[in-house]
């Protein structure tokens, strides 16, 4: 969404109703990365959806390359 230049808080506060009762068993490493780079890269969002994407991220970091 960033790199399209939608900056719509009200984006990331419609993915937020979900986070609570979405089924994580496809997440990998990549993509909760670029959920919080989206994060912060656009400003947009709440402190919860943050939060709970480094936690993402933390659970899959055994999947992050060098």
């Amino acid at each position: 969404m960033e790199v399209a230049n939608i900056y719509d808080p009200e984006m990331y506060t419609l993915f937020e109703a979900y986070y609570r009762t979405s089924q994580d068993t496809k997440y990998v490493a990549r993509h909760c990365f670029g959920a919080v780079w989206a994060y912060y890269k656009s400003n947009c969002g709440s402190q919860f959806g943050l939060d709970y994407w480094e936690a993402k991220l933390e659970e899959k970091v055994e999947d992050i390359h060098c």
